[in-house]
């Protein structure tokens, strides 16, 4: 557990096909403004998100192209001698919510504009995870292009294809929208190493209990914090209970340290709302 966050954005060029993309859906949502930018409130992004999963005005969700590509993912690491990876569900809904912000707004960045990362929006959605390391890939290419052939543009990349092979790595998550002739992909990547014993509340307070399980039995729990957003610690301790947040009114992100025999690193976990 390196502790490495890798991003990396491809704009990829494909050749004319003569033959249509099967497996399109596209959902009536009258309630998703994406346009606008979700909320930097930890709840109102979380139910905003809700909404736009089922679909967005002028843009086609592409399902069966992100199904496929988390299945070619798997193949290749499989060819390289590496272990399959589970879909979670966490970041399949990250990868697609950024893959339509980033349609609706016309940009290409693994941050939005509010300056959210993969790991916060992930963070923001996923109530229960802990995680390790993060990976990315961001690519677009024209709406016909098949998953193998965005597959083989990814691979080509050196810095994507390490993202794909990554030993570390045992989840991953696709979204893939369809905008104006374009498609927009987004490949999550990522290492899960426990979870809390209940999903974290959007809003916590000091009283707020919170029970960790670690998948592997070696490691130890160290320490908790509550992180800010510009990296400063609102509060830490070693019970489960989270004290020491009292004064703090604003957004924070659960963590743990946990120790094993390559050290000490930090787990990340959910964000909240400070009250």
């Amino acid at each position: 557990m390196s502790q490495t966050v890798r991003f990396f954005v491809t704009i990829a060029s494909l050749p004319v096909l003569a033959f249509a993309v099967p497996g399109l859906s596209a959902y009536a949502a009258e309630g998703c403004s994406i346009s606008q930018g979700l909320s930097q409130d930890v709840e109102k992004f979380i139910e905003e998100s809700e909404v736009c999963l089922k679909g967005a005005p002028d843009m086609q969700v592409r399902d069966g192209v992100a199904s496929e590509l988390a299945r070619l993912t798997d193949v290749a690491r499989t060819g390289a001698g590496r272990s399959q990876l589970t879909e979670l569900a966490s970041l399949r809904e990250a990868a697609q919510i950024h893959a339509m912000d980033m349609a609706a707004r016309g940009y290409a960045a693994h941050y939005d504009p509010e300056g959210r990362s993969h790991v916060d929006r992930v963070r923001l959605l996923d109530r229960t995870s802990l995680f390790g390391d993060f990976g990315a890939n961001v690519t677009i290419v024209p709406a016909r292009a098949t998953a193998k052939e965005i597959e083989l543009a990814l691979l080509a990349d050196k810095s994507n294809a390490e993202n794909v092979l990554r030993r570390d790595f045992n989840r991953v998550g696709v979204g893939a929208v369809e905008k104006d002739g374009k498609l927009y992909v987004v490949q999550l990547f990522a290492e899960q190493v426990g979870e809390l014993s209940a999903p974290l509340p959007a809003r916590v307070t000091a009283s707020q209990v919170v029970q960790v399980r670690l998948e592997n039995p070696s490691m130890e729990r160290v320490r908790w914090a509550v992180v800010a957003p510009n990296g400063s610690e609102m509060a830490t301790g070693r019970s489960a209970r989270l004290t020491g947040l009292s004064g703090h009114d604003d957004r924070g992100f659960y963590t743990i340290d946990v120790k094993s025999q390559g050290g000490v690193s930090t787990l990340k976990g959910p964000a909240m709302m400070v009250e």
